[in-house]
């Protein structure tokens, strides 16, 4: 097999996992998920007999294409028996010195952690090639799980060395990014892969992760009424050359119904629905300036949707601002009744926008060209273009 590289470090981990796959089933996910241009897969097969697992093993080194790098999950005599270029050991595992002894020195050996205390031994081990830090968020593929380290954690983990840092435990589509984001270089993923569709599921990995690191895709806006979605939106969409689409459009184009009708005959969720159904679909299209409702980020799979086929642009304006430009034009916005109501919503949606992937500060006063021209210019510095 092809040895790891200290400079090529893939941004995506997949981990097969036989509890969730089936044994048997390993062989053909490795090839599977190689298949969709994953190339670090680790092996996990916790319950498995020994040759049971010699079984699956030579059969997934068979299965594996060209460039792909299986990884042994706790048992360091199966990745020294097949030569394979990685072993990942947990804290109660075979010591990292002990382990080297039996995969030798061309073996990366990687080595979960869940503190910081942890972190610095690992670092300080010279054994250790790649530190795992988690459970980052909940997860509920490990039984007795550590307890929750979060994007902080992963934060301190990366000041904290310079080995290669994987992010473990809870990381899924919808926050993906915001792992990498804190610092990790690679992301464990077990459920996000093995649940489901495999095929699916790492396609829209890999777009998510090709769509940020290239500038590629929509480019998606959202912000709370008011903020000017549409009227940036068509000029950005001017300003690239790419087709504009609005959201609420597109929703009362398929429903045959307004939306404040909308709300008034189904009520909020079943509008959700529809909505969560029209961006889908518009995630589908060509590169296209999509303007978003403002409670779209609400949903967190849509936050997923639009971060795995392009960016995420939160038009950020002062609620003062904000609550102005409602107070001129009320119809046609079914979720503004008041000033005060609106501030409550208003807070309530800032966690979901601060997940955006661009944040622009719209100034009071500023025109929907000059936002768009910010928007454009934002976008391209942040590709390094």
């Amino acid at each position: 097999m092809p040895r790891l590289r200290r400079d090529h470090v893939p941004a995506l981990y997949a981990v097969a996992d036989a509890d969730l796959l089936g044994l048997d089933r390993l062989p053909a996910a490795v090839a599977e998920i190689a298949r969709c241009g994953i190339e670090w897969i680790q092996l996990r097969a916790k319950h498995a007999e020994d040759d049971d697992l010699a079984r699956v093993v030579e059969q997934a080194l068979e299965a594996a294409s060209a460039g792909t790098m299986l990884w042994m999950n706790d048992r360091a005599d199966v990745a020294a028996l097949y030569g394979l270029p990685g072993l990942h050991l947990g804290q109660e595992d075979l010591p990292p010195g002990a382990a080297r002894a039996a995969v030798g020195e061309s073996c990366w050996i990687g080595r979960s952690t869940h503190d910081l205390a942890q972190v610095a031994a690992a670092a300080a081990d010279p054994e250790v090639d790649v530190i795992a830090l988690g459970p980052v968020f909940p997860t509920r593929h490990k039984e007795n799980p550590d307890p929750v380290v979060g994007l902080e954690g992963l934060r301190r983990a990366r000041a904290a060395t310079p080995k290669p840092l994987v992010a473990i435990g809870g990381v899924s589509e919808a926050n993906l990014l915001d792992v990498l984001a804190a610092g990790a270089d690679t992301a464990a993923l077990l459920g996000a892969v093995c649940v489901g569709d495999l095929t699916a599921n790492c396609d829209r990995l890999r777009a998510l992760v090709s769509a940020h690191a290239g500038g590629g895709g929509s480019i998606y806006l959202t912000g709370f009424m008011g903020a000017g979605k549409t009227a940036v939106g068509r000029r950005l969409a001017a300003r690239l050359g790419l087709p504009f689409l609005d959201l609420d459009h597109e929703i009362e184009a398929g429903a045959g119904r307004s939306i404040p009708d909308l709300f008034r005959e189904r009520g909020e969720d079943a509008f959700r629905a529809l909505e969560s159904e029209a961006l889908a679909a518009a995630s589908r299209r060509p590169r296209t300036v999509v303007a978003t409702g403002g409670g779209v980020v609400e949903r967190e799979s849509n936050l997923g949707v639009m971060r795995s086929s392009g960016r995420v642009v939160w038009l950020d304006v002062p609620f003062a601002t904000l609550v102005e430009r409602l107070a001129r034009g009320r119809e046609g916005r079914p979720l503004f009744r008041n000033p005060e109501q609106a501030r409550r919503l208003y807070e309530s949606r800032l966690a979901a926008y601060g997940k955006c992937d661009l944040r622009i500060a719209v100034e009071p006063g500023s025109s929907a060209d000059e936002t768009a021209a910010r928007v454009e210019r934002q976008l391209a510095e942040s590709c390094g273009t």
